[in-house]
């Protein structure tokens, strides 16, 4: 699933690459689905409930205190079937990357993104505890114009232009903006409209 730091098999489990949640009703749950915030995990993402699971599981600090509070979700539906949008699972998504590719994301964005494509700003990125990793799936600080820099990166990367270098697959933004099963109206970390 992992070749030359690369995420080859989106869909294996994403205990793959997260092997603390084995064990837990992510076990049978691949990378993508989870991507596609469909991974059947129950989760409530109500932010005026103090006993929501975005509640609670905001202020934990360290990855290890977060992967323990989602290895005691239980199922709700199969994998796949159904979006509901959980935020702990852009932070899994991000942390199965870091641990794919074996650096920070923060390093991996910048080598890979904001230097060759002409950044003119630094950035700053959430860290989930001090000295911690990267808040996946949110949280970047950047300048207005860096960030239009970022729009125009994905349709040159849409469009497979060549004028620089390819960062992503081909296709990929195709794939991950098209509509999941789950939901007509989202695609893997993408709002597609």
């Amino acid at each position: 699933a992992v070749k030359d730091g690369l995420i080859t098999n989106l869909d294996a489990p994403i205990t793959t690459y997260l092997p603390e949640l084995a064990g837990s009703e992510y076990e049978n749950v691949s990378l993508w689905h989870t991507m596609q915030m469909a991974s059947g995990i129950k989760w409530d993402e109500n932010y005026n409930d103090p006993e929501s699971d975005i509640r609670k599981f905001v202020p934990i600090q360290g990855v290890a205190g977060m992967l323990e509070y989602v290895k005691k979700l239980p199922r709700v539906a199969p994998p796949g079937d159904r979006f509901n949008y959980n935020t702990a699972e852009t932070r899994l998504v991000g942390m199965a990357l870091r641990s794919a590719i074996g650096e920070d994301l923060s390093s991996y964005l910048s080598r890979k993104i904001w230097v060759p494509f002409g950044m003119e700003s630094d950035a700053n990125w959430w860290l989930l505890s001090r000295g911690g990793t990267e808040s996946g799936g949110c949280c970047i600080s950047a300048t207005l114009r860096d960030y239009g820099r970022i729009g125009l990166f994905t349709l040159n990367e849409l469009k497979g232009s060549s004028s620089y270098q390819r960062v992503l697959p081909e296709g990929w933004i195709a794939k991950t903006t098209a509509p999941s099963k789950g939901a007509d109206y989202y695609g893997a970390l993408w709002w597609p409209d």
